[in-house]
């Protein structure tokens, strides 16, 4: 009987844990903007015109502490400028896995959110296009390990921003940089940088309003 009591409690503790686990836990759609620019052996890199999507997960743990993480579809690369009519395209797309530790504070009717922490990329293809001087012409870019292999399938890297969140609907300024060097050629090095601007709604089985009182109260 005691033991039949026990698990009974055990089960009712474990039970509310999962209810209230669940609770604050919320998946949200993500899209945004992106400006890309590989710096390191190109000169003549400038900043591209890029976008993601994606949907992310985020887990309130704390009243002043979230932890975000997701996956995207991220389009990363460069613009090489040669001259006033030669202009040249490097994209390189990218399955990326952000890990973000996200601090929040009050402010008004919302919550200005600090947000920081790794990301794995990966990449899923990439083309170098040139422009005006050779009618769009599209190369493939090898993606892989081997020394015939232009750029590493990984990138590591960081990212950091600040961001707004108002009864589940978010908006982010970011920005994020490789670690190491993208490139697989041993004297050459290319860091992949990224201004972000971003708009994700998150949603559950709570309501809005009741996610808004959530934030307050705890």
């Amino acid at each position: 009987m005691k033991v039949k009591k026990k698990t009974a409690a055990f089960a009712i503790l474990l039970l509310f844990f999962i209810y209230n686990l669940h609770a604050q836990v919320s998946i949200a759609p993500k899209i945004g903007l992106s400006y890309s620019k590989l710096e390191g052996v190109y000169s003549n890199a400038e900043y591209m015109p890029g976008a993601f999507f994606g949907s992310m997960l985020n887990f309130r743990i704390h009243k002043n502490y979230s932890f975000q993480s997701g996956i995207l579809l991220s389009g990363k690369g460069t613009s090489l400028n040669y001259a006033e009519d030669d202009e040249d395209e490097i994209l390189i797309t990218y399955l990326e896995f952000p890990l973000n530790s996200i601090f929040i504070i009050n402010a008004g009717a919302g919550f200005i959110q600090f947000f920081a922490g790794p990301y794995l990329g990966y990449a899923i293809n990439g083309r170098y296009k040139y422009l005006e001087d050779e009618n769009n012409l599209i190369e493939r870019i090898r993606i892989g390990t081997s020394d015939t292999d232009e750029i590493k399938p990984l990138d590591i890297g960081l990212n950091f921003g600040v961001g707004y969140l108002f009864e589940g609907l978010e908006v982010q300024l970011g920005y994020s940089r490789s670690l190491s060097t993208i490139s697989n050629l041993s004297d050459e090095k290319l860091f992949n940088n990224v201004i972000t601007i971003s708009l994700a709604y998150f949603f559950g089985n709570n309501t809005r309003q009741d996610r808004y009182h959530w934030y307050r109260r705890n």
